[in-house]
């Protein structure tokens, strides 16, 4: 994947959303982007008996901005717990 010029390794992203106490599977995928040529989207399935909240989507948006490549950072975040998605 080449976001804007880097190029981090999806396995990066996943590993960094996936330390997440809350976070039970998480994949990331590229999508174009005409700004930044790919940008990735995250999709994260929370333990079981965890409610997806606003508060988890901002930790996880910490989490992927702490990369080395801060804009490797995911654009979205899908989760069939969180009934909805949510946008950076």
């Amino acid at each position: 994947m080449k976001v804007a010029g880097h190029r981090p390794a999806i396995a990066e992203v996943e590993n960094a959303l996936g330390q997440n106490e809350t976070v039970s599977d998480v994949a990331v995928v590229s999508r174009q982007d005409n700004l930044k040529s790919e940008v990735p989207v995250a999709f994260a399935l929370l333990l079981k008996g965890i409610e997806g909240s606003d508060e988890i989507v901002k930790e996880l948006m910490g989490r992927s901005i702490g990369l080395s490549a801060q804009r490797a950072a995911p654009i979205g975040l899908s989760s069939p717990l969180m009934g909805q998605d949510a946008k950076w």
